[in-house]
């Protein structure tokens, strides 16, 4: 994700090659007018966008939702300390909560010098309420709505809730100092039961489990998921997503030292006061070698990869 250019990543189209402009040129009167903004719809907002017509200042769960920014100036212009490696942060934030990253792509050398467009999604067609599963080798657009929906989405509570996004341009100098280049607020209305409908509507979502054994050793590397991580709360099962055991064996005499699975478990921590709010981790489901033939039937915490942030009612949902 990080590697990818603005131009790809986050469908910024560069008006001109060449020069940076201090404004302009603009790809349409709405970028002109909305410049250093963003926004939300609940139907496409075009990149050249003649009119704001459908541009939303409250929407609710129920609905498609579409976000887009519009550059007013060349991120040179911007940023000038960000000459080279400048990338583009989107944030946000709940009810005036913690800050919470849901997006990041690398400047390309050509994007920086003019005022970008970018549709949140990557596609000016698709909403952010699209389904994502976590694992997947998402490209930057469906990986940022699967950070949407797994980080903020589980931060909102039943009623009405204040959502900040904004978006800074960062080069390694700190984010403290990183200037916000675009904002934007949406108020979203939360009815009873719609936070578990969005969940089951667009996840994040597991991985479909494709192990023979995934229920049995899932539940074991649940639990010994809990004896490790003692300020984590297990939710759910472990999900094993190898299609079979790997075997580890010696080096030197070949005989099998024990077995194991890629999997993911979902965590809650213990701190965290909202209950929706968790976690899932690729980890590996391990199972010593007894003897050459035989393994244990306990399961061990044999590693652990990458996490993503996901509703805690993924831990229940089928997996995809």
């Amino acid at each position: 994700m990080f590697t990818r250019t603005l131009c790809a990543a986050l469908s910024i189209v560069p008006m001109s090659a060449g020069v940076a402009a201090a404004a302009g040129p603009f790809s349409g009167p709405m970028h002109e007018k909305h410049g250093g903004e963003v926004v939300f719809a609940n139907t496409p907002i075009p990149m050249d966008a003649a009119t704001d017509d459908n541009l939303i200042a409250a929407t609710s769960l129920d609905k498609p939702l579409f976000v887009r920014t519009w550059g007013a100036d060349s991120a040179d212009n911007l940023s000038p300390r960000c000459k080279r490696d400048a990338r583009l942060v989107w944030w946000a934030s709940v009810n005036g909560g913690e800050r919470i990253s849901v997006g990041l792509s690398n400047l390309s050398d050509e994007a920086r010098k003019e005022p970008f467009a970018a549709s949140f999604s990557g596609d000016a067609k698709v909403p952010v309420t699209t389904p994502t599963v976590v694992g997947a080798d998402l490209d930057p657009g469906p990986d940022r709505i699967r950070d949407w929906n797994g980080a903020l989405v589980p931060r909102l509570v039943e009623g009405t809730n204040a959502v900040h996004v904004w978006i800074t341009i960062d080069c390694g100098y700190g984010q403290d100092d990183d200037p916000i280049v675009a904002k934007g607020d949406l108020t979203i209305e939360v009815k009873k039961g719609a936070l578990d409908a969005y969940a089951k509507k667009y996840g994040p979502f597991l991985p479909k489990a494709r192990h023979p054994e995934s229920r049995a050793v899932g539940a074991k590397l649940a639990a010994a998921v809990a004896r490790e991580w003692p300020n984590e709360d297990v939710v759910g099962s472990g999900v094993l997503v190898s299609p079979g055991w790997f075997v580890q064996r010696d080096e030197w005499t070949g005989v099998p030292v024990a077995r194991s699975s890629d999997a993911w478990v979902v965590v809650h921590l213990k701190e965290q006061p909202l209950a929706t709010v968790c976690r899932a981790f690729n980890v590996t489901a391990r199972q010593a070698a007894m003897d050459g033939r035989r393994f244990s039937p306990d399961v061990e915490l044999g590693g652990t990869g990458g996490n993503v942030d996901v509703p805690c009612a993924a831990a229940k949902l089928p997996g995809r």
